[in-house]
């Protein structure tokens, strides 16, 4: 298994090692944590399938204490996705579970640093 430098070893996984993978997603119980890997670019044209996903599968919160978004594999991630990300920390908050962000491109972490997401949420 090779990662991208920007990419927690924690996190990487082969594409077939997920328990479940949508069209939007690859999502997996890992221990306490939920870990969420987007496989398209967080943008206008997959926010609304997406949400519809994440709301599912937030309906589950008994499965997991801790969520974790990988970002390696999203290249694109207009306004809509940074709402998407912030509409997931809130819900987390709301049921006191810790969020953070992994595998960030630079271009996304020089994103989150202008709107000040890092002091917010954990980003890796």
């Amino acid at each position: 298994m090779t990662c991208r430098p920007f990419e927690n070893p924690r996190y990487c996984k082969q594409e077939q090692a997920f328990e479940n993978s949508t069209g939007l997603m690859k999502y997996e119980f890992a221990g306490t944590d939920l870990l969420i890997v987007p496989d398209n670019p967080l943008a206008a044209a997959t926010i609304n399938p997406l949400h519809k996903e994440l709301t599912r599968l937030f309906a589950d919160a008994g499965r997991f204490q801790n969520v974790v978004v990988d970002l390696s594999g999203v290249s694109i991630l207009d306004s809509l996705g940074v709402n998407l990300l912030v509409g997931l920390y809130k819900e987390c908050r709301k049921l006191n579970k810790p969020f953070r962000v992994t595998g960030c491109s630079p271009s996304i972490r020089r994103l989150f640093d202008l709107y000040k997401l890092t002091e917010y949420f954990g980003i890796e």
